[in-house]
């Protein structure tokens, strides 16, 4: 199925108090534009990840990433749909979440690959994000990142009437309106375009 670049989201609306709110369009340009992803995947594929053979090596490699972009080592396995108060308390302190509740669509580990694509991207395109990965990370946890939504009622502890950046820039979904076909959304990373392209990560990447 073909990439759409067009399918984005208005945040900047719905987040008026937004910090770092060009790195997030930034973040946003970068996960619709499927030549910026290939680039970026090709760079995974041909060098980064070219010596590992299996789902371990790949999450081995992964770890390591992660540590040099200042993430936390301590990776959180998530068996479940996360509260939000538990997502809000795992990424504020840089936690990687292993998403093993996902399905094999989304796949496990694609939210922590979609932000070492966002920090290699940042890396070989100096100025284009101008924030430390790992502190958008973060900062995704605080409160100028997510609001309620115009109708309620409101759940803080199941983030039930609240809108969140997160899912606008890394969680849409493919297999249900509104169908995104672009990297914010990690089951068509996951399960269309890698499938499609880059096979070998495929095989890998868990």
């Amino acid at each position: 199925m073909p990439w759409q670049s067009t399918a984005k989201v208005d945040f900047t609306t719905k987040f008026t108090t937004l910090r770092y709110k060009e790195d997030y369009l930034e973040i946003q340009k970068f996960l619709t534009t499927e030549s910026l992803v290939n680039q970026v995947l090709k760079l995974f594929e041909g060098a980064i990840f070219a010596d590992c053979n299996s789902p371990d090596a790949f999450l081995e490699r992964l770890g390591e990433l992660e540590t040099q972009y200042r993430f936390s080592a301590q990776v959180v396995t998530v068996n479940t749909i996360l509260k939000a108060v538990d997502f809000i308390m795992y990424v504020h302190a840089a936690r990687p979440l292993h998403d093993l509740g996902a399905g094999d669509a989304h796949g496990f580990a694609t939210h922590r690959v979609q932000w070492m694509m966002v920090a290699c991207y940042a890396e070989t395109n100096p100025g284009k994000i101008r924030t430390p990965v790992s502190e958008l990370y973060s900062n995704l946890a605080c409160a100028n990142a997510y609001a309620q939504k115009s109708a309620g009622p409101y759940n803080a502890q199941t983030g039930d009437g609240w809108d969140f950046l997160w899912d606008d820039l890394f969680d849409r979904f493919f297999f249900k309106p509104p169908r995104v076909q672009n990297a914010t959304s990690p089951e068509y990373l996951h399960s269309v375009h890698l499938e499609s392209q880059f096979r070998k990560l495929a095989r890998i990447w868990p």
